[in-house]
């Protein structure tokens, strides 16, 4: 049932208590015969049927339909003190081979097909289909090796190089690779937004920033300097050991602060932002540098260009694409509008995935300092980088 916890406290827990019962008895008069019905939580009912020598996929179009029919029963309206009011619940569906799947499994599957309902809610549905559900163990996977990955041998440094025109190197983008052992090649568009529901982000974050100073390290060994970028998330920048475990680690391999370029997307400035900017100052005053990731596709706000202590901003490839597409006049006005004020701010402009000469030439004659992307350069493995650098 949605919000019944809302519910109880505007009208009273008899009241919800009644709601249920009457749930219950719709729900009872739905399920006669091969289904059965459980009260599975203080707001949850559980309805099961098995359904012997049955195909698989033709279950998966006929559970839908069985289904909403369940649902529209669990969904009436109910009088309170004469005041009439909706009641309303959302259904989580799936469909298990009990000759492979264990009751633990189903009950996993169940779970995650109603939290996926329950985002929808009012009314929500959800209906994991196989499909859906090996996307589920999939992700559950990796969120079991996220555990340990910091300490797996199994993470990569990529260095994307950016440049000022076609022949002049200037920095670099620390990009992340990860080769599992049990699952092969994981894109960090998958494997990141799931470290970033819990700690295995800042640990990944802190791998990062540990492997980029060592790096620099070997390069000053060669007798070269650069810069590297980092890209840092909205729960390490705010862990409070954060500062403490950076410079440990700039300590440990010698490297100078100006030489480190700190990336936050504007999502990350507003986790919290007034500590956020404790931190950049902070920072700051001892010599790193920030950058702007992905500027314009986030919480865009003029005021805290003016209040921190900003860099570069780096022009998301999604605004370059549409830069030279003549249908698409709304890229090319942001575009511009982000080298204007990158220019009257006095940073730089960053533009990103430019792929094309057609792209490199326009950015260039608008002001844009600096380029990364495949007509640059690929990102490259740390030795094919360290070879570029020399």
């Amino acid at each position: 049932m949605d919000k019944l916890s809302q519910f109880n406290f505007k009208y009273g827990i008899e009241a919800g208590n009644e709601a249920l019962i009457l749930t219950a008895k719709k729900l009872s008069k739905a399920v006669e015969g091969e289904y059965k019905l459980y009260k599975s939580g203080v707001d949850s009912f559980l309805i099961i049927s098995t359904y012997p020598n049955r195909n698989l996929c033709d279950l998966e179009l006929q559970q839908p339909i069985i289904d909403s029919k369940i649902l529209a029963l669990a969904n009436f309206s109910h009088k309170i003190n004469d005041l009439e009011v909706i009641l309303s619940a959302s259904l989580g569906s799936t469909i298990i081979d009990a000759s492979k799947d264990s009751y633990d499994s189903l009950f996993n599957k169940l779970d995650y097909s109603l939290k996926q309902a329950k985002k929808l809610s009012p009314f929500g549905y959800y209906f994991a289909d196989l499909d859906a559900l090996k996307r589920y163990e999939r992700t559950n996977k990796i969120r079991y090796l996220l555990i340990n990955v910091d300490k797996s041998n199994e993470l990569k440094l990529a260095l994307q190089p950016q440049y000022i025109n076609e022949n002049t190197f200037h920095s670099s983008e620390a990009l992340l690779r990860w080769h599992s052992q049990e699952l092969g090649i994981i894109s960090p568009a998958e494997f990141i937004p799931i470290a970033e529901e819990s700690v295995a982000i800042i640990k990944i974050g802190d791998w990062v920033i540990d492997n980029v100073c060592k790096l620099l390290h070997q390069v000053s060994q060669l007798g070269k300097s650069t810069c590297i970028a980092v890209n840092i998330s909205a729960k390490q920048i705010v862990a409070s050991d954060f500062k403490e475990k950076l410079l440990a680690s700039m300590q440990k391999w010698q490297v100078l602060p100006q030489h480190l370029i700190i990336e936050l997307t504007e999502t990350t400035l507003v986790s919290d932002i007034e500590l956020v900017k404790e931190t950049m100052v902070e920072l700051n005053q001892m010599g790193f540098r920030f950058s702007i990731d992905d500027f314009g596709t986030g919480y865009s706000s003029l005021s805290y260009l003016k209040e921190l202590p900003i860099s570069e901003l780096k022009i998301d490839k999604y605004f370059v694409d549409g830069i030279m597409d003549n249908e698409d006049s709304s890229s090319k006005t942001i575009v511009n509008m982000i080298i204007d004020m990158a220019n009257a701010l006095g940073v730089n402009s960053v533009a990103e995935g430019v792929e094309e000469a057609a792209q490199f030439n326009y950015l260039k004659q608008r002001g844009c300092d600096l380029f990364q992307g495949y007509l640059f350069s690929k990102p490259l493995p740390v030795e094919q980088w360290v070879e570029v650098l020399k």
